[in-house]
């Protein structure tokens, strides 16, 4: 497995550092398969309008019984066109700017939910694509943070 996949490189936080923070369904549902090949990964918190200001993201998720119901855009998403599952950044109070923010696993493949590779980078390729939500439900077991954009903990 890849250094900076599993957490050995700075940045952002990586599938390493996530295993301290997930719970064991979260863990056996979307990491586990990432570290053993199966599947990719990657983290969405970048918008159109917001670049990578928390307190501006605009894609929601509203609770609807056991699930959160999606809607909106991510810019420029590392990865984006090989994973399988991605970490999204959603505002689940959009009154609440940052504060209002939580972190979610979301299926790729879920109904609703689209990978867009329409644009090329500077070194060529298509490392990067726009995700699209629209109506995605995501189970509430899916939640992996809240209350903030640096507390990958769940409740």
């Amino acid at each position: 497995m890849a250094r900076h996949v599993v957490g050995e490189w700075n940045g952002p936080p990586r599938v390493g550092y996530l295993f301290g923070k997930v719970t064991p369904h979260q863990q056996r549902t979307f990491l586990d398969p990432v570290v053993n090949g199966d599947q990719g990964i990657c983290f969405a918190i970048t918008e159109e309008g917001a670049g990578s200001d928390a307190g501006a993201v605009q894609t929601y998720a509203e609770r609807d019984g056991d699930h959160y119901v999606f809607s909106g855009a991510k810019r420029f998403i590392s990865g984006a066109p090989y994973a399988d599952t991605a970490i999204v950044v959603a505002s689940t109070d959009l009154e609440a700017g940052a504060r209002g923010l939580s972190a979610f696993f979301v299926d790729l493949h879920a109904p609703g939910a689209s990978v867009h590779v329409d644009h090329e980078t500077l070194l060529g390729g298509h490392g990067t694509a726009d995700l699209r939500f629209e109506n995605v439900r995501v189970p509430a077991a899916s939640l992996g943070a809240r209350r903030g954009p640096h507390r990958l903990m769940p409740d």
